[in-house]
């Protein structure tokens, strides 16, 4: 990857693009995967070096309580005999406080880095296992009667899935919300309507987005695209860090599916 392009995700990362840079950096990123990618990789790498340095400060505050405890030779010896006991007791208690001090540090550190690497370890899952969900919108407007009573719609979908299935997602969904405002109507191309603006909501990353559109599809009964529904509401619940929730999506997904293999492997990986 170019010099320029790291050092640009860099900026991102650390807040010092402007406003307009930041907006133009992240819509790039849902038009590119691989600069998604990279973006979530640096982040990750960026994450590591944060909790190594934490660990480093908190070995060498271990090492000066150590070094201070240890008792001193010669002359300083015999002053440690001759020390009255009120003082040897104070300072047993002055180190055990500061040990108990370090062992609480420790305990946090490690409930951060935690916490922290499996946040980003299931966000990263999340978007190394998500690919968008081919174009079937097409072929149900061009199917005979299949639209019947949401003529007016098939223009306006069309368009927006053209844009869809070339990439540019930011006019796809532009076309989805303007159909979907255009009805009231509840019928599988309004479901398959929120279905796509999900799979957009997912390459940008807007994992709660994603879940409301898909939540209400996921209670529909017997819809061709019920395992699918179940796999990205799974990827979006990862997203958010719900393991736990995605896990029973995944388990729903039948073993003669298309999506069963990748189902199973990510299970896998988060058993």
């Amino acid at each position: 990857m170019e010099e320029e392009v790291i050092e640009k995700i860099d900026n991102y990362l650390q807040g010092k693009l402007s406003a307009v840079a930041t907006k133009a950096f992240e819509q790039e990123m849902t038009q590119d995967a691989a600069l998604s990618k990279a973006v979530a990789e640096q982040k990750e790498l960026i994450a590591g070096m944060k909790a190594y340095e934490e660990k480093k400060k908190f070995l060498e505050m271990m090492q000066s309580i150590k070094q201070e405890k240890a008792p001193a030779k010669n002359l300083s010896v015999v002053q440690e005999k001759e020390a009255p006991k009120e003082a040897k007791t104070a300072k047993f208690f002055t180190l055990r406080k500061a040990l108990a001090m370090a062992a609480s540090v420790a305990l946090l550190i490690a409930a951060m880095v935690f916490f922290s690497q499996s946040d980003t370890n299931t966000n990263l899952l999340a978007q190394q296992n998500f690919e968008v969900y081919p174009d079937q919108l097409t072929a149900r407007l061009e199917a005979s009667g299949a639209v019947s009573g949401n003529e007016a719609l098939v223009p306006m979908l069309a368009e927006a899935m053209t844009a869809y299935k070339s990439g540019d997602l930011v006019k796809a969904k532009q076309g989805l919300e303007a159909a979907k405002a255009a009805t009231t109507k509840r019928d599988y191309l309004t479901i398959l309507t929120d279905f796509y603006l999900a799979q957009i909501a997912l390459s940008e990353q807007q994992y709660e987005a994603s879940i409301n559109l898909l939540n209400p599809i996921s209670k529909e009964n017997g819809l061709p695209i019920e395992s699918a529904v179940n796999w990205y509401l799974a990827l979006a619940h990862l997203g958010k860090s719900e393991q736990e929730t995605a896990l029973n999506l995944l388990k729903k997904i039948p073993t003669n599916d298309a999506f069963s293999a990748k189902a199973q492997t990510l299970i896998e990986q988060l058993q």
